[in-house]
């Protein structure tokens, strides 16, 4: 899905998008975002260079309504903190404008595929797992083995794991 208040944007990338064989959906305001959200979406593409700072607030929106959809922001060049920001609400990854065409077919290919190893892994996503990890290894380092051991198998019955070993 392609979000952008940018008529003109939304249109060109729209029809790139239909060349490279991609069936975009398109979303202008909040309305339409949450709406296209409910049905399903693969990837969102957050022009943040038409909604500026503006566009941290949909990145939050699109988190709270669907937590494993990656984002791809698309950045204006010289937005050091706005690149920082958007990365740290959830960002999967930006692309700085102009971007060349290859290195977004490229980024959304990688998407696509980190999407589908959440959902083989519950929906989990590499930090939480990683974070599970690390508790489990301080505990372990601790010199409480069992006690990491069950709560990682804790964790994973709570996050829908069935890992058990």
């Amino acid at each position: 899905m392609i979000v952008s208040c940018d008529g003109t944007f939304l249109k060109q990338m729209n029809q790139y998008m239909e060349m490279e064989r991609y069936d975009p959906d398109q979303a202008a305001t909040e309305n339409e975002l949450s709406e296209r959200l409910k049905a399903g979406i693969d990837v969102v593409l957050l022009d943040m260079t038409s909604y500026g700072f503006r566009g941290v607030a949909l990145l939050d929106r699109i988190n709270h309504i669907q937590p494993r959809i990656p984002v791809i922001c698309l950045m204006p060049q010289g937005m050091t903190q706005l690149s920082m920001t958007v990365m740290q609400h959830g960002a999967y990854d930006e692309i700085l404008s102009p971007f060349s065409k290859s290195a977004l077919l490229k980024t959304i290919t990688s998407a696509h595929k980190d999407r589908k190893k959440f959902a083989r892994n519950g929906d989990r996503t590499f930090w939480q797992r990683l974070e599970d990890t690390f508790v489990a290894g301080s505990l372990a380092e601790a010199g409480a083995g069992e006690l990491a051991r069950e709560w990682l198998r804790r964790q994973q019955e709570k996050k829908g794991g069935n890992n058990e070993k």
